[in-house]
């Protein structure tokens, strides 16, 4: 079950690389970067905060962190990608479309 997690948090997190460095061209925000390295996704969005989203494979969580909402720990069902990228994303663009 921890390789299935690894998996789907990896695919998952890689995946919302791709989303969010096209959200940041697309929306022009002042300082916007990200690095995606062993596990952490990193997003600095300027003076709208630094959000980090990471996954805690011993717990099989991911965890997000963000300016507006502290610490959240993600406890999916890793049967599938969705369940994971789901949860995931939709908490990502809610936080994003918050900061843009």
């Amino acid at each position: 079950m921890e390789v299935a997690f690894h998996r789907v948090a990896d695919e998952m997190l890689g995946n919302l690389e791709d989303v969010v460095e096209a959200w940041g061209e697309d929306n022009d925000v002042e300082d916007f970067d990200f690095s995606h390295e062993e596990g952490v996704v990193t997003i600095q969005m300027g003076t709208h905060g630094t959000y980090v989203i990471n996954k805690q494979g011993p717990n099989r969580q991911v965890w997000v962190s963000s300016p507006g909402g502290g610490l959240t720990a993600l406890h999916p069902k890793v049967t599938s990608f969705t369940s994971v990228y789901s949860l995931e994303i939709s908490g990502a663009y809610k936080h994003l479309g918050r900061a843009a």
